[in-house]
């Protein structure tokens, strides 16, 4: 039971620092499309 627990804990953990580095690529890639967007509309003008 106790070592159910600390797997259960250890998942748990991965998840959350794998879903916060992927919400920062997520805020990388915004920040870095917002200038390619507007390049992609200067171009179709």
């Amino acid at each position: 039971m106790r070592m159910e627990k600390a797997r259960l804990f250890s998942l748990s953990a991965l998840l959350s620092r794998l879903n916060q580095s992927r919400a920062q690529q997520l805020l990388l890639t915004r920040s870095l499309n917002v200038p390619s967007d507007s390049q992609k509309l200067k171009l179709g003008k």
